[in-house]
């Protein structure tokens, strides 16, 4: 099961934003109202960049506005996306956990 993060952040919060390799894929969608997409772009050209993680700059602010874009344009292949904040720190054996809870029922959202 491939599990896809959606994350939403705003200005320098992009800054809190952490890559775990035990994540399928990621797509962070970064508000920026501040006028630094070039500053942003580079921090994540430099510090986040990977061949898992998609980044899309929007320059609209509401926490809404951005999990609704982020879901328009998650990946077709995820069976699973899980929508987070910049400051989750995803722990080591959440995304088994995930996977295993939704292989043990029939749910179509799963909370733990």
């Amino acid at each position: 099961m491939k599990i896809q993060v959606l994350v939403s952040t705003l200005n320098e919060g992009i800054e809190n934003v952490t890559i775990q390799p035990y994540i399928d894929s990621y797509l962070i969608i970064h508000q920026v109202t501040d006028g630094k997409g070039e500053d942003y772009h580079s921090y994540f050209n430099r510090v986040l960049v990977g061949k898992n993680v998609h980044y899309i700059q929007m320059y609209e602010k509401g926490l809404s506005k951005s999990r609704n874009f982020a879901i328009k344009n998650s990946d077709d292949s995820a069976d699973f996306l899980w929508i987070m904040d910049d400051d989750v720190k995803v722990l080591p054996h959440s995304a088994d956990t995930i996977r295993q809870g939704f292989a043990d029922t029939s749910c179509d959202i799963l909370v733990v």
